[in-house]
């Protein structure tokens, strides 16, 4: 289990002993990255000079998700000490998704003109094969990263992984209905929508049109930028 990203049933097993056992030694202590330290919730069962202490599934909330570092320690009636841990991750929710103030500010309003979209992503766990993909009226690009789009990659270690998706503001110049999806899967294999091991997120959409009447034609003199929803799609 130690080092495992998990998404199904998570119950960890100690067991311990010692010919000079001494319950009232042990230590079990469980941590969160995010939620600091957890209470213990599981029973114990009685071995030959020793104990098995078994943890109760965690829970299936979006607050259980989190990296946890598992510790037990028990101590003889010599005084010999002996202490293990493991570490692992609960990721039954997948990605959660947010945007920068500026992406934020245009949202269902009309602008002359928009800056770079900025879009997170955070994860208990690593993400991959990511891929960007915008939709400009009836054509679609699946973006570039280096050239279209730029990431940051940030945690790991203990940490939630956090990743910044800044998408050049040069794509969104032209009379036209944007739309971007984010496409990604997690290290726990989690499910989007689609069925896949994958998990979706949809900026939708700009619009550059003339400002006093959206379905007129469009005006060569006066150009509106207009966001007119961003929504995630959840697993």
């Amino acid at each position: 289990m130690d080092q495992s990203a998990n998404k199904g049933r998570v119950a960890p097993v100690i067991q311990y002993s010692d010919a000079n056992f001494d319950p009232s030694t042990v230590e079990i202590t469980l941590t969160g990255a995010m939620r600091g330290r957890v209470e213990n919730k599981g029973f114990y069962t009685e071995i030959q000079n020793g104990q098995i202490y078994t943890y109760y599934d965690f829970a299936n909330v979006k607050d259980e998700d989190d990296i946890y570092t598992l510790t037990a320690k028990i101590t003889d009636k010599a005084g010999n000490t002996e202490e293990k841990q493991i570490t692992f991750s609960v990721n039954r929710f997948g990605s959660t998704y947010g945007f920068d103030e500026n992406t934020k500010a245009i949202s269902g309003k009309y602008v002359r003109e928009v800056g770079d979209i900025v879009i997170y992503e955070t994860n208990v766990d690593p993400v991959d094969n990511v891929k960007i993909t915008l939709f400009k009226n009836n054509k679609t690009v699946v973006l570039e990263k280096g050239k279209d789009y730029q990431v940051i990659a940030e945690g790991g270690n203990g940490k939630w992984y956090h990743y910044t998706y800044r998408i050049n503001r040069s794509l969104f110049t032209d009379d036209a209905v944007y739309s971007i999806t984010l496409y990604s899967e997690d290290k726990a294999g989690n499910v989007s929508e689609n069925t896949l091991d994958t998990k979706k997120m949809s900026y939708v959409s700009v619009s550059i049109r003339q400002h006093q009447v959206l379905h007129s034609r469009i005006s060569t003199r006066t150009r509106y930028m207009l966001v007119k929803s961003i929504k995630q799609k959840s697993s």
